[in-house]
């Protein structure tokens, strides 16, 4: 979404990360470990688009979580 946020095409974004998916998961099933940081970082048609910074925070789960971790206190707390 980001990518097509800066003039990205869509569907040749989504194939492009349907490719890349299936290469990590293969490689992960084979017992290798995740490369799918990598294959994004190498790849031209998603590179053209983000920089290096940019794939790295969208592959950062706290920039995803939001507000979780004060919720999750607050039901803590309430538990408690």
């Amino acid at each position: 979404m980001a990518a097509v946020k800066k003039g990205g095409n869509r569907q040749e974004l989504h194939e492009a990360l349907r490719e890349i998916a299936m290469q990590a998961w293969e490689a992960i099933q084979k017992g290798e470990d995740n490369p799918l940081t990598n294959l994004l970082l190498h790849d031209k048609r998603i590179m053209h688009i983000l920089n290096e910074k940019e794939v790295e925070t969208l592959l950062n789960p706290k920039t995803h979580i939001g507000l979780a971790k004060q919720f999750c206190e607050k039901l803590l707390k309430e538990i408690q």
